[in-house]
């Protein structure tokens, strides 16, 4: 029943509107409309060569979609760096799924110099916008205790946030906190829960902790069929503890 701990990487276009101090004219708007086409159509160098005047101009989201191309190699090749230049330009505008992203190049050494603090310092700006990735981030911050001090408490509310918003990965380790009672009170009907709602998304893991929660009795009534259930569930993704937990509830009779 061990955390899900991983920093996630937001790197997906924006829709298509322009965000900038001044009014866009109806020739830069078309522009932009004329980039997330080819883009669609997979035409990733013409994508590039209507994004960038719109970016040098100042637009955030010509600059986040920039970032993004750089990061993955669309239409260019693949530029931590310049991937890094324009998520910062649009972030200072606060654009949140820049900031989340500059947050990750920070944590992970992308294209700059691998600081924990700049990261969370990032992931915080993105967090408070509402951005459920960075939300979650920043409680894997909280959590390790890398660019702040640990709390498991700042963690628990920042992977409620997220959770709330029905992100797995922090609906699982919110759960896990709930098991351990770090930062929450010990709650084991709540860390059930919070394992059901990652669970019903698809993660093997949640899914294999729903098992044993019904076949230790956990937060619920021993049941071994719904243990059997989920953990074959969670053995049909490959997770491993889960088909042994198959095979010892068959040794055993259940």
């Amino acid at each position: 029943m061990n955390r899900r701990i991983q920093l996630l990487l937001a790197a997906c276009l924006l829709a298509a509107s322009l965000t900038t101090a001044a009014a866009p004219t109806a020739e830069q708007r078309q522009q932009l409309n004329q980039a997330f086409s080819a883009y669609q159509q997979q035409d990733y160098r013409r994508a590039h060569e209507l994004f960038l005047p719109l970016a040098q101009q100042g637009y955030a989201t010509a600059q986040h979609n920039l970032g993004v191309m750089y990061e993955q190699g669309q239409g260019v090749p693949q530029n931590y760096v310049q991937a890094k230049y324009w998520f910062e330009q649009a972030a200072e505008q606060g654009r949140a799924d820049s900031q989340h992203n500059l947050g990750i190049f920070y944590y992970n050494g992308y294209g700059v110099k691998q600081d924990f603090s700049r990261a969370c310092n990032w992931f915080g700006k993105a967090a408070t916008q509402g951005n459920a990735v960075a939300q979650y981030n920043f409680g894997v911050c909280y959590e390790k205790g890398q660019g702040m001090p640990q709390s498991y408490v700042h963690a628990s509310e920042w992977f409620g946030k997220a959770a709330a918003q029905g992100f797995p990965d922090a609906q699982f380790n919110l759960g896990v906190l709930y098991l351990n009672g770090h930062g929450v009170p010990q709650d084991y009907t709540r860390a059930h829960y919070w394992f059901e709602q990652a669970a019903a998304q698809g993660m093997a893991v949640a899914q294999f902790n729903l098992g044993a929660f019904y076949e230790k009795g956990l937060g619920v009534t021993q049941d071994y069929v719904r243990a059997r259930h989920w953990y074959e569930k969670a053995a049909a993704q490959g997770y491993a503890a889960a088909q042994s937990a198959l095979h010892m509830l068959q040794q055993e009779g259940h």
